[in-house]
C-alpha cells in the first residue's frame, strides 16, 4: 500500500517537476512560454528551437529532472502515509498490552477521578454516572492499569452503618474505593444509631467527626438495621438499586464491607477477557449451607451484569425468597442457585486463591492448618498455608482496619524494592 501510494503521488509529481526544470532559459535569450501543445513545446531561449531532449546536455538535464522528481514524489509519499500508519499501530498495540498483560510493572494508582454522587444521603437515587472520556485512537496510556481502568467499568458497593462513617467508610473512600470507577456507601438512617452513638459519648470514645464524611456517597436502605442482621436488607436492596439506576453504566458489581481491602487492579485483570453479559458470580466459595455453596460476605463477591439481572429475575419469580431474611452472604447464596448462576473460580492457574476473608497474615505466616478452623472446614477449594498461600494477583482481605488498610496502601502502590525486574548494563 505505502509503494503504491508512492507510485501515484511521485507520477504526477515528475512532469510538473520537469516542466518547471525545462522551461527555464539558459541565459541568453529568455525563455519563451510553453505553447498549447504538440510541435510548440518548451523551447530554448536562444537556441534554434530544439527540444531537451534532442542533445545531449539537454537529456541529461530532463533525466535529472525526472529522478529527481521521483525521489521527491517518495518521500513524500511514504512521509503522508508514515503520519496515518503510526497512530494506528500504536493503537493496536495497545490493544495486545492489555489482551497479553504482564503485571510486574503494571499495578499503579490511576489518575484520580471525580466521583458524580449524590451527597445527600436521603437521596435514594443518585444522578446518572459520568461518562468516561472518549478513547482516541491516538491516545497513549502510561500503564496497563490505566487501560484497564476504562475499560473494565466496577461499581463498588461497600456496606457499612453511620458509626462507621468516620471510622471505617471514609478511610476505605481515601485508599482503595477511590479506584473503583464509582462508588456507592450502603447505609441505614442516622436515627437507628443515636443509642449507641450516645453510649460512646458517656464513654468518652466518640471520634471527632471527620469532614470527609460529609463527602461520602451514601445509599440509605430504610428499615435496615445496623449490626449484622441489617447485612442483608442493605445488600439486597444494593443490588435492586444498582439494577434500577446503574445496569446499563457498569459491567461488574462489587459487595464489600467497610472492613475488606480490594486491589482493584488486580480484580480488573482477572475480568477484563470475561463477558459481563455472561452471569459470573466470584469471590470466596464455601461449600456448606447451600447445596452448590456461596461466596464470603467479608472477603467481597462480584456480580456481572447478567448475574444481577439474574439475581432480580429470581427475586421477581419466588416472593417468598425476595423477602428472606438470614446472613448475608449464605442469602446470596440461595439467590444465586434459584437463579441458576453457579460459584465461579477465582483461582489462578496454580490453584492459589485470591479472595480471603481475614487478614493476610491469618495465611502467609507459615504454621500447621487447624482443621477443625471455620476457615479450613468450609472451604471449597484447599491451599497451602504459608508464603504459597495466595495468588500472585491477590483480589481481597477481610477484617482490615484502619491502620492495616493505609499500610497496604503503602506497601502496595507507594512501596519499592530497589533494583528488582532492572536488569544491571555491566552484565
Amino acid at each position: 500500500m505505502l509503494f503504491s501510494r508512492a507510485w501515484s503521488l511521485s507520477a504526477t509529481t515528475q512532469p510538473a517537476r520537469a516542466e518547471m526544470v525545462v522551461t527555464e532559459g539558459d541565459g541568453s535569450g529568455g525563455g519563451e512560454r510553453r505553447g498549447g501543445g504538440g510541435e510548440r513545446g518548451v523551447r530554448r531561449g536562444s537556441g534554434g528551437g530544439l527540444n531537451c531532449w534532442r542533445t545531449r546536455s539537454g537529456s541529461m538535464q530532463c533525466l535529472a529532472a525526472l529522478v529527481g522528481g521521483f525521489v521527491l514524489g517518495l518521500t513524500l509519499a511514504l512521509l503522508h502515509s508514515a503520519a496515518f500508519y503510526l497512530p494506528s499501530a500504536t493503537h493496536h498495540q495497545e490493544q495486545r498490552d492489555v489482551m497479553g498483560v504482564s503485571w510486574e510493572n503494571s499495578v499503579q494508582e490511576p489518575s484520580p477521578q471525580e466521583l458524580n454522587v449524590a451527597k445527600n444521603p436521603a437521596e435514594f437515587r443518585p444522578p446518572p454516572a459520568r461518562s468516561l472520556p472518549p478513547r482516541h485512537r491516538d491516545t497513549c496510556y502510561g500503564t496497563v492499569a490505566q487501560r484497564l481502568f476504562e475499560k473494565v467499568r466496577i461499581l463498588c458497593l461497600v456496606v457499612t452503618y453511620p458509626a462507621h462513617h468516620a471510622s471505617h467508610a471514609v478511610h476505605i473512600y481515601r485508599t482503595w474505593g477511590r479506584r473503583c470507577t464509582k462508588i456507592l456507601f450502603v447505609t441505614n438512617p442516622d436515627s437507628e444509631e443515636k443509642g449507641e452513638e450516645k453510649q460512646q459519648e458517656e464513654e468518652g470514645e466518640e471520634r471527632e467527626e471527620d469532614e470527609s464524611v460529609l463527602d461520602l456517597p451514601l445509599l440509605t436502605v430504610p428499615h435496615a438495621m445496623g449490626d449484622r442482621s441489617g447485612l442483608w436488607n442493605k445488600t439486597r436492596d444494593a443490588f435492586r438499586h444498582a439494577y434500577l439506576h446503574y445496569y446499563n453504566d457498569y459491567d461488574w458489581f462489587v459487595k464489600a464491607d467497610d472492613d475488606t481491602y480490594f486491589i482493584m487492579e488486580n480484580l480488573r485483570y482477572w475480568l477484563h477477557d470475561k463477558d459481563p453479559e455472561v452471569p459470573y458470580y466470584y469471590g470466596c466459595h464455601f461449600d456448606v449451607i447451600v447445596p452448590q455453596g456461596y461466596m464470603s460476605g467479608g472477603a467481597g463477591y462480584i456480580l456481572s451484569r447478567g448475574a444481577l439481572q439474574a439475581f432480580v429475575d429470581a427475586g421477581q419469580d419466588n416472593q417468598t425468597l425476595a423477602y428472606s431474611q438470614g446472613a448475608e452472604d449464605v442469602q446470596m447464596g440461595y439467590f444465586m442457585e434459584a437463579a441458576g448462576v453457579r460459584p465461579g473460580d477465582s483461582r489462578d492457574e496454580k490453584g492459589r486463591p485470591r479472595f480471603f476473608p481475614f487478614i493476610p497474615s491469618d495465611v502467609v505466616v507459615p504454621k500447621m492448618k487447624n482443621l477443625d478452623y471455620w476457615y479450613w472446614e468450609n472451604l471449597a477449594h484447599d491451599h497451602e498455608q504459608g508464603l504459597g498461600c495466595c495468588s500472585d494477583t491477590t483480589i481481597s482481605f477481610h477484617y482490615v482496619k484502619e491502620g492495616l488498610l493505609y499500610t497496604l496502601e503503602f506497601l502496595i502502590y507507594h512501596f519499592k524494592a530497589y533494583g528488582l525486574g532492572v536488569p544491571a548494563r555491566d552484565c
